[in-house]
Order: structure tokens, then C-alpha cells, then sequence
């Protein structure tokens, strides 16, 4: 996916067509490896099929299924020789689609941004123009208040939400001016 090439940062990718083909990818990559390394798998399928259908349809169901059997082979062939951690990359929540707040690309306040709006619907990035921040600010509140907080990535650092550290400058960068925070009541 455009995601994966992007957070991938030019590192070798290794396509596949089929969950089938997990497995065997990276077990190779395993074989190959001249010393500890790090394989990151993708399963664009299952996230997409959630996004459109939820978590708990029959489908999505069947996804997952098939994707822990996958998994279960890949730790029994790879054996000592490495380790499995699984992450979800938005949590998987269904949100209602009466309870999506969606800015269009038709949006006026899209007119006050240099590029759409990024990250992902509760957590969305706006870049705004130079200049307009306290217009954006002030539009976003009036429409979103008390569905969304609104945040600076100087407020989210401080806040500790994106870990301990300080934000890296490109982590900075990809964040925007400010970080919607949804609400979750």
C-alpha cells in the first residue's frame, strides 16, 4: 500500500499476493539475515475489509482467522530463531458511521489547509497555511467542540502522548499544526 511504501523509509520490501505467502517471506528473510533483524508485515487485506465492513463482520472474521493460523505456522517453523509481536495501527474500533465526522474535500476549512487533512479519523493531522491557524482553530472548535480536542504537536509532546522522548523532526513534520483528539464518549 502507499502507507506501508511510506512508513517503509525506502527499506527492501518483499510483495505478496496471498496471507499464504506470509509465512514463507519471512521465513526466507530469516534465512537470510546475517544477524538480528527486523521484519515488519503488512495485512493491507484484513485492514481495508475492517475500514469498510467492521471488526466483527463475517468476513473480517474470517480474515483474522486465517491470519492467526498463519501466524501459529510462522512461529512454529521459525522456532527460537525469532520473536512475533502484533500491533494494530488504529486499534480496531468500529465507529458508527452516524458518528464519523468526515471533512470533504468541498470542506471550507480544507480551503484553509496546504494539504488534506492526514493520520486517521480519530486522530486526524492538519497541516493549515501560514497564517490562518487561529481561523482554522476557531471553525474547527465551533463545529467539533466536545467531539474533538485540538492540539499543537508542541501540547501532544508535552502531554506525553506519543511517548516519553521528544518528537523527532520528522515526526514533527508529518503531524501538521495541530492533532484532532476525538472523544471517546
Amino acid at each position: 500500500s502507499v502507507y506501508t511504501s511510506y512508513t517503509c523509509g525506502g527499506t527492501q520490501r518483499v510483495p505478496y499476493d496471498t496471507q499464504d505467502e506470509v509465512a514463507c517471506a519471512v521465513l526466507n528473510r530469516l534465512g537470510e539475515a546475517l544477524g538480528p533483524t527486523f521484519t515488519y508485515v503488512y495485512f493491507g487485506e484484513y485492514d481495508a475489509m475492517c475500514h469498510d465492513n467492521g471488526t466483527g463482520h463475517e468476513l473480517a472474521v474470517r480474515s483474522l482467522q486465517s491470519i492467526d493460523a498463519e501466524l501459529s505456522k510462522l512461529r512454529e517453523l521459525a522456532g527460537d530463531r525469532g520473536r512475533i509481536a502484533i500491533t494494530a495501527d488504529h486499534g480496531l474500533v468500529d465507529i458508527p458511521k452516524e458518528n464519523r465526522r468526515l471533512i470533504e474535500e468541498n470542506d471550507p476549512l480544507v480551503e484553509l489547509l496546504v494539504a488534506p487533512p492526514s493520520g486517521e479519523a480519530r486522530t486526524p493531522y492538519f497541516h493549515v497555511g501560514e497564517g490562518k491557524e487561529r481561523r482554522f482553530h476557531q471553525e474547527f472548535m465551533e463545529r467539533y467542540e466536545g467531539l474533538y480536542a485540538l492540539l499543537t504537536p508542541d501540547e501532544a509532546e508535552e502531554m506525553r502522548l506519543f511517548g516519553p522522548d521528544k518528537l523527532a523532526n520528522a515526526a514533527r513534520s508529518r503531524l501538521g499544526t495541530y492533532i484532532g483528539l476525538a472523544s471517546m464518549d
